[in-house]
């Protein structure tokens, strides 16, 4: 027989499972491991005045880093494979983005082509290049601004509700142009 804790257990548990699930659209397989951590996590802190609180607030950053990882692993779409839908609009965007790319100052083109594009891990670049975490994070994010911003100067970008290139105008559409 079931007791009344084990019964509030379960209800929890199944609450916070929910609440990742439907965060991580595309990798509602991850909530169960991500739901574990946290309460791993939360199990070694000492001092927590609001356990829900703070749990919570754990499971948001867990989302955050796993929808980073996700995307790092998909990397800004330099190269497009053959038969993808509007395969042409995102050729002609990652043809702007190669020499764009060479216009971010030193720092952020190195951290974003070794972060964004090379995959490799946020922490071992910035030990690598002797600064924080959180310094790399702030070169790769003003990199991000700065790239997407000369991608506004250069074309106007339509994209969809997951935030995919599905439209392109411009001078640069096709030719080139604007990257030269």
């Amino acid at each position: 027989m079931t007791n009344t804790a084990e019964i509030a257990w379960d209800h929890a548990r199944a609450e916070l499972v929910a609440f990742v699930r439907a965060r991580l659209v595309g990798r509602e397989a991850d909530a169960e491991d991500v739901v574990h951590e946290c309460l791993v996590k939360l199990l070694a802190q000492r001092d927590v005045r609001d356990a829900r609180a703070w749990l919570y607030r754990a499971l948001r950053n867990a989302i955050v880093d796993r929808q980073r990882a996700a995307a790092r692993a998909r990397g800004v779409p330099l190269e497009v494979e053959d038969g993808e839908e509007d395969g042409e609009t995102q050729r002609a965007v990652a043809r702007c983005l190669r020499p764009l790319l060479g216009e971010l100052p030193a720092a952020q083109r190195e951290a974003l082509e070794r972060v964004e594009l090379g995959g490799e891990g946020g922490r071992e670049v910035a030990r690598q290049l002797g600064i924080s975490y959180s310094g790399l994070k702030s070169r790769v994010q003003r990199g991000r601004a700065a790239l997407g911003e000369a991608l506004r100067r250069c074309c106007q970008i339509e994209l969809d509700a997951r935030r995919r290139v599905v439209g392109c105008e411009g001078p640069g559409v096709g030719d080139g142009a604007c990257c030269e």
